[in-house]
């Protein structure tokens, strides 16, 4: 399926459902999704996704089991004593 196919069509459809997510800001060309709303995030980087062009935001979490945002939530970095 190539970009203007999956613009037209909405995202990707894999029968899973993606990461929980909150809308924490919204204009007409964008979106700012939290993941994991309910998580502690206290410690950890904010990591901002940015989708290529022509691809929708879902390409970060297209399912629970190909998931980006999963593995970034799931493996935080640990800080380095040094």
């Amino acid at each position: 399926m190539n970009a203007a196919q999956l613009l037209m069509r909405g995202g990707f459809e894999t029968g899973e459902d993606g990461s929980p997510f909150e809308v924490v800001a919204q204009e007409p060309m964008y979106r700012l999704r939290r993941f994991f709303p309910d998580a502690d995030s206290s410690g950890r980087p904010a990591v901002i996704l940015v989708p290529p062009m022509m691809f929708v935001a879902e390409v970060y979490d297209v399912s629970y089991s190909s998931s980006v945002v999963r593995v970034l939530h799931d493996h935080p970095r640990r800080s380095r004593a040094r």
